[in-house]
């Protein structure tokens, strides 16, 4: 069973990330690629503290293992397609980047990757932020309820992913994630 929602995950990121950068090249969604590019980089650091904790399983952390991937090809065609990409780093997205560098300084000499894994789901909360602001006041969107909505799935799908295979650090990462794209689904529809 586990595998089975593990593939659906899969097959709905994919869906999700292709669908996205399809409407970025096309120009019909303007992301907001400092996001991105700390998505990116947390979810590549989540995946690491990942890898070096106890309990590991690239199956039940689908969506970090998939996030890794497809993000950084998501956050490629943004910089490569986007039009009307900022490219000016903000103080708030500073401070991610920053906060990124202080859990990956405290993961190596700490050697804990648990806590060092939790921290970075906090800046993974906040990387959704600038994204959430421009939204709340927007009065047209920039964002797909297509490609978000296929994201809750997935999240919801890699959830029960982690539950299956009774692993906290998978579910915590897809509980936030579903979270975060279920608000950020939410700002996109009120609009």
């Amino acid at each position: 069973m586990k595998k089975l929602f593990a593939f659906i995950t899969i097959v709905l990121m994919i869906i999700a990330n292709v669908w996205y950068s399809f409407l970025t090249v096309k120009g019909v969604i303007h992301p907001t690629l400092m996001t991105w590019v700390i998505f990116i980089i947390a979810a590549s650091l989540s995946f690491a503290t990942y890898l070096s904790s106890e309990k590991h399983n690239l199956l039940n952390n689908i969506c970090n293992t998939g996030d890794v991937f497809l993000v950084l090809a998501v956050t490629v065609v943004i910089i490569c397609f986007g039009k009307d990409v900022r490219y000016r780093v903000n103080i708030f997205e500073s401070l991610c980047l920053f906060l990124s560098l202080v859990i990956f300084i405290f993961w190596k000499i700490t050697k804990s990757p648990v806590l060092s894994n939790i921290l970075v789901q906090a800046i993974m909360v906040m990387a959704y932020f600038p994204t959430f602001y421009h939204l709340w006041s927007a009065s047209e969107t920039s964002e797909s309820p297509i490609a978000w909505g296929f994201s809750c799935f997935y999240a919801l799908t890699g959830l029960i992913t982690g539950i299956l295979g009774k692993d906290r650090l998978a579910i915590i990462y897809s509980a936030r994630s579903l979270a975060m794209m279920s608000i950020m689904l939410y700002l996109i529809l009120r609009i």
